[in-house]
């Protein structure tokens, strides 16, 4: 049975004992970090990606054309309990499972005066409905000898309980059946998983199995949207065929710009925009076609300028599969979501529709569930 059968097969919904609201919980502030895609080689195979239909496409912009069930307003109302009370009954509607989110609370109402023991219990037992096991990096798991084994010192910090806690809040905001979708998968915290790295999902073979691995950085907090990052990195690589195919996916580097080429990483390597904007005299110069966002960020250089008009953010810049991980922190922030959808950015839109079609095509519950919450305006605005 290929990887995409098999997400047919699991997405239906799930039982689970104490089915109640998803928690939605402010996040830890934390610094902008960089996120890992772990054992994919780089590629430039043929993409064997999941093609929507037209009729997928029609039954997702039919989606996006309905306004949203619920009044955001100015304030971050997408963390308010009448939030969590409409996800639940949108995820009813759709066929989709929220977990109980009381061992949520407890962490999150914790902060971070308690042993690193009962945050990884508590992560332990609420992940169980999700098919997640939680563990510590053991020598030797991630080829590193080690390295990335945290001491008890590790544990007790404030960082390894703010990142294990965001871990869940991550999971929290997403249906059970999203996780499920790819079978088991395994949450291992480790330690000095690489310079400002977050987390990485390991998408090929490892210790842990194949394909089904997120690890995170204790060292290196992130926040509750860093598991729809990762997240979106297994998903990629089962809809993609593989990690090589998530790697050389042509549909998806067709609707950048022309004249676009993704950058190396981080800091370096500003990408070609040749054709799209350009300084002149110092100033950049942007085409009218791009000059409206919803909300524009202060864009000094071209690599901001691209970072608000073509990729989720600066990190998109790297390569496909960290542009399309982004876009899936969308899944995990109603707002965020509204933003991509948003006409006045028409390459970002695009490319998440695409991704929308995609995730449709395999399940459309869990398409449908996410726009239903979302903060988008209906297409005909």
């Amino acid at each position: 049975m290929s990887a995409v059968n098999e997400i047919y097969s699991r997405v239906n919904p799930i039982a689970v004992s104490n089915v109640a609201f998803l928690a939605v919980v402010c996040c830890v502030s934390a610094p902008a970090l960089e996120y890992g895609y772990g054992s994919a080689p780089q590629s430039e195979a043929s993409a064997e990606c999941v093609v929507p239909t037209a009729n997928d496409m029609q039954h997702v912009r039919a989606l996006l054309d309905q306004p949203s069930g619920f009044n955001f307003g100015p304030t971050n109302s997408a963390l308010s309990d009448s939030y969590r009370r409409f996800k639940q009954v949108e995820a009813k509607r759709a066929g989709v499972t929220l977990a109980d989110p009381t061992l949520v609370d407890e962490m999150t109402r914790a902060g971070s005066v308690r042993p690193f023991g009962f945050y990884l219990h508590h992560a332990q037992d609420y992940l169980k409905p999700y098919g997640v096991k939680v563990s510590l990096a053991l020598p030797g798991e991630l080829n590193d000898g080690d390295k990335s084994v945290p001491t008890k010192k590790d544990l007790q910090t404030s960082a390894a309980k703010v990142a294990l806690t965001e871990d869940v809040l991550g999971y929290a905001q997403l249906p059970i059946e999203y996780v499920r979708a790819r079978g088991e998968q395994h949450l291992v915290v480790a330690k000095d998983i690489g310079k400002n790295v977050v987390a990485e999902a390991l998408t090929g073979e490892s210790a842990f199995g194949v394909d089904n691995t997120i690890v995170q950085n204790v060292t290196s907090p992130g926040n509750y949207k860093t598991i729809a990052h990762e997240t979106g990195h297994l998903w990629d690589a089962v809809l993609c065929d593989s990690p090589d195919g998530a790697l050389a996916d042509p549909a998806f580097q067709a609707l950048n710009p022309p004249g676009f080429e993704y950058g190396k990483s981080g800091d370096t390597a500003v990408p070609n925009y040749a054709g799209l904007a350009r300084f002149r005299r110092g100033k950049l110069i942007i085409p009218d076609a791009y000059m409206s966002h919803p909300q524009p960020n202060p864009r000094t250089t071209e690599r901001d300028y691209m970072a608000d008009i073509v990729t989720a953010d600066q990190y998109g810049l790297t390569n496909d599969v960290e542009d399309k991980a982004d876009i899936a922190e969308a899944y995990a922030d109603p707002v965020l979501f509204g933003n991509f959808t948003d006409k006045r950015t028409p390459i970002l839109r695009e490319k998440f529709l695409l991704t929308l079609g995609r995730l449709y095509h395999v399940a459309p519950n869990l398409a449908t569930y996410f726009i239903n919450v979302s903060a988008h305006e209906p297409e005909a605005r």
